[in-house]
This record gives C-alpha cells, sequence and structure tokens, in this order.
C-alpha cells in the first residue's frame, strides 16, 4: 500500500478532532509527545505519531484522562479494560516525563536571565534603536552587547532568535510568588524591535512592571508590551503593568488578583483593528468577565485617517507627538 504523508495526517487529525473535539494544527511525525490545545494558550491535548511503512500513534488529553491508540488504514484501536489502563499508565508517565523536562527548561532559563542581566547596563537603554523609535524611557529595562548575550547563551547551548549583531534589550520577566516578585526570565528585544523570550521560559502569569511596588499599590493599569506600558506610565502616572502579549494577559490579572484582592486594575487594551477579531479587545474584555469586579477596560480611539495597523496605546501616543509637531 502506498503511504501518502499528508493523507496519514489528515487521518490521524480527524481522528484526534472526532475524541476530543479539536486537533493541533500542525503535526510532527517523530515519535516523541507533543502538546496542543483548543486554544492558543492551552496545551491539555497530547499526540505522539510514527510514520513509515505502518503510520501509528496515541493521542489523548490530560485534562480529561482520554487515551486512544491510532493506526492508520484501522483508525482507533480497540483497547482491552487491561490494556487501555496501561495506556493511561503510559499518559502519566509521559506527562511525567514532560513536565520534568519543562521544568528544567524553565530552570535553565531562570538562570540564565540572572546571568545576562548581571552583565548587562542601564546605560544606553535611551539611546536604544527600539526606545527612540517607540519615543518611550524604559526605567529598569537593561541593554547587552549582542557578542556578551551570544557568549552566556552558548555556555547553556541556547541560542538569541534575534538579531544580536548589535546591543539588545533585556526586559526582566516576573512571577508573583507569596506576593512578591521572583525573576523567570527576561524578553529579548532587537534593533528592529524583533521580541523573543529565552529558550523554556514558561511565560504564563509572568509580567513586567513600571512605577512603583505591587506590594503598596490600590490600582493598576495592566496592558500588552512594554513600549505600550511605558507609554502609559509616562502618561498617567500610575504603576503599570506589562504582561506582554494578549494571551497572558488573564493569567496575569489573575495572579495579581490573587495576591491582592483589594486591587483595581484598568485594563489598557490594544484596539488590533486591522486583525479579524480585534483580539486585544476580546482578550480584554475576556479578563473583564472573568474579574468582574476588579477590572474596568480602556480602549484607545483612532482618529478616522488614522493607519489601519495603528493599534495600542504607545501608538496612538506617538502619532499624536506627530500631529503636535506640525500644527
Amino acid at each position: 500500500m502506498l503511504i501518502v504523508r499528508h493523507e496519514v495526517e489528515a487521518a490521524f487529525k480527524a481522528a484526534i478532532a472526532d475524541r476530543l473535539g479539536f486537533a493541533p494544527r500542525a503535526l510532527v511525525a517523530d515519535g516523541r509527545i507533543h502538546r496542543f490545545g483548543e486554544k492558543r494558550t492551552d496545551s491539555s491535548g497530547w499526540y505522539v505519531l510514527h510514520e513509515g511503512d505502518y503510520p501509528a500513534g496515541a493521542f489523548g488529553s490530560w485534562r480529561g484522562s482520554v487515551s486512544e491508540k491510532w493506526s492508520y488504514g484501522t483508525g482507533l484501536v480497540k483497547l482491552s479494560p487491561d490494556e487501555r489502563q496501561a495506556l493511561l499508565k503510559e499518559q502519566a508517565e509521559r506527562r511525567r516525563q514532560e513536565e520534568e523536562r519543562l521544568l528544567s527548561l524553565a530552570i535553565r532559563a531562570q538562570k540564565v536571565a540572572h546571568e545576562l542581566l548581571q552583565a548587562a547596563s542601564f546605560e544606553g537603554v535611551d539611546d536604544h534603536p527600539y526606545a527612540v523609535r517607540k519615543q518611550v524611557l524604559l526605567p529598569a529595562v537593561k541593554v547587552i552587547e549582542g557578542a556578551v548575550l551570544e557568549g552566556i547563551l552558548a555556555k547553556y547551548k541556547m541560542r538569541a532568535l534575534i538579531d544580536s549583531t548589535q546591543s539588545v534589550l533585556l526586559v526582566p520577566m516576573f512571577s508573583l510568588q507569596q506576593g512578591k516578585g521572583q525573576l523567570r526570565s527576561v524578553q529579548l528585544i532587537d534593533h528592529n524591535g524583533l521580541k523573543r523570550f529565552l529558550q523554556g521560559t514558561q511565560k504564563k502569569g509572568c509580567f513586567f512592571a513600571f512605577g512603583g511596588k505591587l506590594s503598596g499599590a490600590i490600582e493598576v493599569d495592566l496592558c500588552e508590551g512594554v513600549a505600550t506600558a511605558a507609554s502609559v506610565f509616562a502618561e498617567r502616572g500610575k504603576l503599570t503593568v506589562s504582561a506582554f502579549d494578549c494571551g497572558n494577559l488573564l493569567p496575569v490579572a489573575q495572579a495579581l488578583v490573587q495576591s491582592y484582592p483589594y486591587l483595581s486594575i484598568t485594563l489598557i487594551a490594544d484596539n488590533d483593528r486591522k486583525t479579524q477579531g480585534n483580539p486585544g479587545v476580546t482578550a480584554a474584555k475576556a479578563v473583564r468577565s472573568a474579574l468582574p469586579f476588579n477590572v474596568s477596560i480602556f480602549i484607545p480611539a483612532f482618529p478616522a485617517n488614522a493607519p489601519i495597523e495603528l493599534s495600542d496605546f504607545n501608538d496612538l501616543m506617538c502619532l499624536q507627538a506627530v500631529q503636535g509637531s506640525t500644527q
């Protein structure tokens, strides 16, 4: 029988979707466990796929304790109670191994972040092309020379994944542990504005703040990117928290409220007018729905003639600065 790869993958995806209700967008047939989810922030599903003369695999959901075996041409493999119990046991072991692997990578990212920040400097941040282009001051952000960055990453067999031929901004990433911030990783920003996290970073719930300590705050502004947060802080003067992207707004907001239940949050949304479904506004509304007593929303309003790609508060501030200089 001639085995056609795309037919194998299509059949495997269909089996997963039929059983779980969702399936991975892309498959990797390397015999290793891979995680996926119904949403970008979800990773409850898992699969293993082997290709070759006799394509077969397994999949399931850690959330629902679902485990199935599959083979090309026959579909789901009917399992006896003992076989299913064995597969569930194998699934639990795979999950344990995967969690250990991810934890090891996160610990490495944390260690590298500390070393990078020790080697970096506050001097030169304001002159970095990203800060100049965004017209913002970035207090507590550091800058590191590309060669130094590459040297430290090489020690840990890591790559920058950005342009490191020139200086790179380092944005510390903290999580809340018993109400105190703990460094977890750093975000890297190059001269072109490309942003990457250290490999192994567990971003969920991590943040960076401008303007003081959370422990003494009564109200904070919460937004996505670091430049946006810097503009919000400069304009409004309140402690401002960056969640790095819209998918992390809810985890950060939940962490803030869990540590500080009476904290009032104003969510400064990205107004992604160019993108179908406006993910920035949609994510902000989801946060307010989840935490209705703590969260209010501010959505930047752009003039009718503003370029459609402008979306966040920093874009609005830069636009107003241009318009003001031409009047």
